[in-house]
């Protein structure tokens, strides 16, 4: 069995899809395979991709093209129930790894079964260049914000525990959602203090959108409530007077909005 499958969905991201498949293919540590999934995109992802592949002849790579869009939940979903490995790598299709970020993290991972997920910190690039801050994590901070970005590795085991990146995520925060689904307790987590994810910033970005649209934030926070019940009655002490259905019709209200 391959020790890492490194999945990255990929959804109109012909100018950079290259260069994030590049750092793949550079990595020090080398018994991973790369699946790729393009979700119907419909600018030259297909081509570039091709070209790529064509161009490095590396059997570790495997390449998927979906008939039509389903969002990336179901990209990333689908690229893991297409691999076979111990850990997992989730990696967009416009970001990108240091070439030891496998060095690092899987002897981690290797050396203390009880670990469910490795991450390390980050350096946002591109419109914006700056540390990308994350919050220490803990129990109680999951429940108002992500304290991990979507590029952690992590075991296969623990990802069947969990109903996966949910499709009812439509709008974002989907791997917030995957990583309350997965953590537990404090120790299943481990964090390399050492910059080896670097997160692409662009003006017109899924997650920008998010953040500019109050309503869908809203909405996404509420699914996470409801996705995550009993970790928020556990952790966050928001459910005590509200329970799910409450949530589900204050959800209904922000979709109807959003339309």
């Amino acid at each position: 069995m391959t020790k890492v499958a490194v999945i990255v969905p990929c959804y109109n991201q012909a100018p950079y899809i290259r260069e994030a498949l590049q750092a793949v293919r550079s990595q020090s540590f080398t018994d991973w395979v790369c699946v790729i999934v393009n979700d119907a995109s419909t600018d030259e992802s297909d081509p570039v991709i091709r070209s790529f592949l064509e161009e490095a002849k590396d059997e570790r790579f495997r390449y998927f093209s979906l008939p039509q869009n389903r969002g990336v939940s179901h990209a990333r979903n689908y690229a893991i129930s297409h691999s076979d490995s111990d850990y997992i790598l989730p990696l967009d299709g416009d970001d990108i790894i240091s070439d030891r970020y496998l060095e690092k993290t899987v002897p981690i991972l290797n050396s203390n079964w009880a670990l469910k997920l490795v991450y390390t910190d980050a350096c946002d690039f591109g419109i914006k260049k700056s540390e990308s801050l994350l919050p220490d994590f803990t129990l109680a901070t999951m429940c108002y914000a992500n304290p991990f970005h979507a590029t952690c590795l992590f075991r296969r085991q623990a990802f069947y525990e969990t109903n996966g990146y949910r499709e009812n995520m439509k709008f974002g925060y989907e791997d917030w959602d995957l990583w309350l689904q997965f953590v537990k307790n404090k120790n299943d987590v481990y964090r390399v203090r050492e910059t080896l994810f670097y997160a692409r910033q662009k003006a017109q970005s899924r997650n920008a959108e998010l953040m500019g649209n109050q309503e869908k934030e809203r909405a996404m926070r509420l699914q996470l409530k409801i996705n995550n019940e009993s970790f928020f009655e556990k952790h966050g002490h928001v459910s005590a007077g509200k329970p799910a259905n409450i949530f589900r019709k204050m959800l209904r209200r922000f979709i109807s909005k959003i339309g």
